[in-house]
């Protein structure tokens, strides 16, 4: 039922009652069996407090769903396990270029990480950036490291994280690139969800700023790659030798009258650095993002990892 408002004197009836008061409140139960017992009929929209669990809920049609994921779906739940897919490329990947994985892909997917397999390689761990775009204008979406030393070989194949998502909708032409070359015969492959329908969020990283001295804001953007504002999720430094050691540390404002947004963060050192993921925050529209280092000599190069929504 719409919202009604009565006037002075109006006549409230039992229905009124029930459909415009008690239906349209938070109604209050011990528990889902007393709920169900309760409202053996719940209508969309319905919204009810559960003293066993503290949980708030709303009917969405179907079921009873936490209010804070209503309508969002756990986006690897989506579908069945049919929906899992791959995406794949083998040849030699070489460091620093991007190779197309596809040129148009089949459906609307959600990739959730990718693994690598490689005939004759072990190095330093490395970093994979997984981009859209066309040949020569790739955009990076998201970069994955792995968590061992070398890289697997043979029948082993390393995993790399996208913790925080790929989205691809059809068509998109898909590219990675990787930080060291893999020899002729490594495959990468590219796991996801096909058929995603959930909330299509966009993610990215922000052109690098290259710090050169301690305790100087030096500017990221003078504002969020998407209007409505982006939230930062993550950063990667990296600096020529150890001397770029030190923390990096977030703020926002106007160039001269920046204000500290976060606390230190290590910026390691060394010429190939993991991607640091951060407690997201919020990077505001028309908002300008600065970075500053505390100690350490020498350029250090900082790169700023944001996504549109945490949904």
């Amino acid at each position: 039922m719409p919202r009604k408002q009565w006037a002075s004197f109006e006549r409230v009836t039992s229905a009124d009652v029930n459909a415009y008061l008690a239906d349209q409140s938070v109604m209050v139960f011990a528990s889902a069996a007393a709920r169900g017992a309760a409202i053996p009929a719940p209508t969309a929209g319905m919204v009810t407090y559960r003293i066993d669990a503290s949980t708030l809920e709303v009917w969405d049609g179907a079921a009873w769903s936490l209010v804070a994921f209503a309508g969002v779906p756990n986006p690897l739940a989506v579908g069945s396990a049919s929906n899992a897919t791959n995406v794949s490329y083998a040849g030699a990947l070489t460091g620093a270029s991007w190779t197309q994985v596809t040129a148009s892909l089949g459906s609307n997917t959600l990739f959730y990480g990718l693994t690598i397999l490689t005939p004759s390689f072990s190095g330093t761990g490395d970093i994979i950036a997984v981009g859209t775009g066309a040949a020569g204008s790739e955009v990076i979406r998201a970069q994955a490291q792995h968590r061992s030393d070398n890289f697997a070989s043979h029948s082993s194949a390393t995993w790399y994280e996208l913790p925080f998502g790929v989205y691809a909708a059809s068509g998109t032409r898909l590219a990675v690139r990787p930080t060291n070359s893999l020899p002729s015969g490594s495959v990468v492959t590219l796991h996801g969800i096909s058929g995603y329908a959930g909330i299509q969020v966009e993610a990215g990283a922000t052109s690098t700023v290259t710090v050169t001295s301690n305790s100087t804001w030096f500017e990221v953007a003078a504002t969020p790659p998407k209007a409505g504002g982006a939230y930062v999720i993550g950063y990667q430094c990296t600096s020529a030798s150890t001397s770029g050691t030190g923390s990096v540390e977030f703020g926002f404002g106007a160039a001269g009258s920046e204000v500290s947004a976060t606390g230190l963060f290590p910026s390691m050192s060394g010429s190939l650095q993991p991607i640091a993921f951060l407690p997201p925050f919020v990077w505001s529209a028309s908002t300008r993002l600065a970075v500053r280092r505390n100690v350490g000599t020498g350029n250090s190069d900082v790169t700023v990892y944001w996504r549109e929504s945490l949904s």
